[in-house]
């Protein structure tokens, strides 16, 4: 079987594809942490609230303690709703899952071009078709945050150069 090359393009391709599935993933793992974290400040809040209006006369609560309360309540309520990060979170695994297919996908193409099992002719049609639906998914995902960056950067470069996949051997970071 004869062993075809890749060029510098898919190697590229291949990257972006690893490096934006994690970025995603990276975001919605904080958006994921950031929905449990205000859940349960919002439960907390409202218990006390609750507690605190329905608390006898005789203990003496100050009104400053219950507006503050029923005012943090009111803050989780409406930053909730407004910045909706359980909506982000689903867009970003929705995102970070078409990318996993998509890296996959090329991940076997490269396999079976550098194996000698496609034609060039076949893998360039799959290269760009894959190439094709990585932009719209780009054009049409949401922005991630420096922090999802900088984990998803580090991440990729230990898959890269860690996976002992023969194809990707050959795909090693710059």
């Amino acid at each position: 079987m004869q062993k075809n090359t890749i060029t510098q393009v898919e190697k590229k391709i291949y990257k972006n594809l690893v490096l934006t599935h994690k970025m995603h993933k990276k975001q919605s793992e904080i958006y994921q942490k950031e929905t449990s974290a205000i859940k349960l400040f919002l439960i907390l809040t409202t218990i006390s609230v609750f507690i605190v209006l329905i608390a006898p006369i005789n203990y003496n609560i100050s009104w400053g303690i219950k507006f503050s309360l029923a005012l943090i309540d009111l803050f989780l309520i409406l930053y909730e709703s407004g910045f909706q990060p359980e909506e982000k979170l689903q867009i970003h695994k929705t995102t970070a899952s078409k990318l996993l297919n998509l890296r996959n996908t090329f991940a076997l193409a490269l396999s079976d071009y550098t194996l000698g099992r496609i034609s060039q002719e076949e893998f360039l049609t799959i290269r760009n078709k894959i190439s094709q639906q990585a932009d719209n998914i780009y054009a049409n995902s949401l922005n991630v945050s420096h922090k999802a960056v900088k984990k998803a950067e580090e991440e990729t470069r230990q898959y890269l150069t860690k996976d002992p996949d023969c194809v990707l051997n050959e795909i090693q970071t710059q």
